[in-house]
């Protein structure tokens, strides 16, 4: 079996962090499923309910920002004041990067008899939390302040090591919590990062059904349809969405919930082609203005007419070997020489013996997957257009600042950056992605 994530080991801080046992008053009541959602209003006095029934007298870490005090000062107040169990802060000052660095500096105010960790923030500080609950074997409450991802109730989470992000297997939050004054009054940037995340599950699903097809195996999980019809759902908001209507937004973060918390159940393993395309074409572009999720939906459309095109032409012996010296030295510039890099690209390519009964597959079931791919294209192709609409500088700002020189090279890089399966893997070890460097 292929190792999909990096696995962080409880017992031994070795991968990511300095080594030594670990031992806390947490650990019985870690949890192996999210147990609570809510969304709504009194968000704190829900809190306090979800600490009183599952950690009762239990010290708890409230992590959170310095400009999230200031700026909230108020719902804050009324959040400490609510939560009855002994507690103290770890306050961040300064933009938090998820990376080694603050992970360590974070994981030593956990002190011993700390039995839970309350996130109060967004992503990146959710990320980072999610880490050191996973280290420490202790449960975490996400309360968000900005907006909802459906990957806030995955058991995966992105670390930045050795300047290349890196995906970790971690435990699921023990609820998520949400203000809904909060969310109704957030940055349109944020509605919009929520929209893309949610229609971005396209492409995961679109890869799961067409790395089963290259196994000869095409039934699609009944999880996989509710996914759908979420996307679905999340793009017959439209014009509601993109006037930012209050009920719109409160029914996205809904279906951002909904849509993780299926995504929980499944357990996934592995990193879509997107998902990753879209790390790789932030590496590559390095504008901060852009989030990573706004790549999922512009770089999904060429991703796949790339799949078609693969799949329309394939034929039993036109396929090329693996050019993994150019390979390496591409990928060198962009990811700064990273050794990782180098050892998912060998883990990717090593199983090439397999790739003739993979051609077989793929010509037997080639009119499913192209017919999974149009319908794929129709959902993003809407998508695209409400993503443009919800703001209109920003989206011609994107399409202005991309060329399709870069585009290309995150797509033929991408797959490099983990060893999961998706189609932008079978595509590399064809040697497909080779093209041009």
């Amino acid at each position: 079996m292929q190792t999909k994530l990096f696995k962080l080991k409880a017992s031994s801080r070795a991968i990511l962090f300095t080594s030594g046992v670990i031992r806390n008053m947490g650990r019985r009541f870690l949890n192996v499923k999210t147990k609570e959602i809510f969304l709504g209003d009194n968000a704190g006095k829900k809190i306090n309910e979800v600490l009183e029934k599952y950690l009762p007298y239990q010290k708890v870490l409230i992590v959170t920002t310095s400009k999230l005090k200031k700026n909230e000062e108020k719902c804050y107040e009324n959040l400490l004041k609510s939560i009855k169990n002994p507690n103290f802060e770890y306050i961040f000052s300064k933009k938090i990067d998820v990376n080694k660095n603050e992970a360590i500096n974070l994981l030593k105010n956990v002190s011993e008899d700390v039995a839970c960790i309350l996130a109060i923030g967004s992503t990146k500080l959710i990320n980072l939390v999610k880490v050191i609950s996973f280290i420490k074997s202790i449960p975490y409450i996400i309360y968000p302040t900005v907006k909802i991802e459906p990957q806030y109730l995955c058991r995966t989470s992105e670390v930045e090591v050795d300047g290349v992000t890196k995906f970790y297997k971690v435990n699921p939050p023990l609820a998520i919590i949400a203000e809904k004054s909060l969310l109704l009054k957030t940055k349109k940037t944020f509605i919009l990062d929520t929209f893309c995340q949610i229609v971005g599950l396209t492409s995961f699903l679109l890869d799961e059904f067409l790395i089963g097809a290259c196994q000869a195996k095409t039934i699609f999980l009944h999880h996989f349809e509710a996914i759908k019809n979420l996307i679905i759902n999340t793009i017959n908001l439209d014009e509601k969405l993109y006037n930012y209507k209050p009920e719109a937004i409160i029914k996205l973060m809904n279906n951002a919930l909904k849509a993780g918390i299926i995504l929980q159940s499944l357990n996934c393993k592995n990193i879509d082609s997107a998902t990753l395309n879209s790390l790789a074409l932030s590496q590559i572009n390095n504008d901060s203005k852009i989030h990573p999720a706004y790549y999922k939906v512009i770089s999904s459309l060429f991703l796949f007419n790339i799949y078609e095109s693969f799949i329309v032409n394939l034929k039993e012996n036109n396929y090329l070997l693996v050019d993994i010296k150019n390979r390496l030295k591409v990928s060198a510039q962009v990811f700064y020489g990273s050794s990782s890099l180098k050892v998912n690209l060998i883990n990717n390519i090593k199983q090439d013996e397999n790739l003739k009964m993979c051609v077989y597959h793929i010509k037997e079931f080639e009119d499913e997957m192209l017919s999974e791919i149009a319908e794929a294209k129709k959902i993003m192709l809407k998508a695209y257009t409400i993503f443009k609409r919800m703001n209109l500088k920003l989206s011609f700002y994107i399409e202005k600042s991309l060329n399709s020189k870069n585009i290309k090279k995150a797509i033929c890089l991408s797959p490099d950056i983990s060893t999961s399966d998706n189609f932008l893997k079978i595509l590399c070890r064809f040697g497909v992605l080779d093209y041009n460097f």
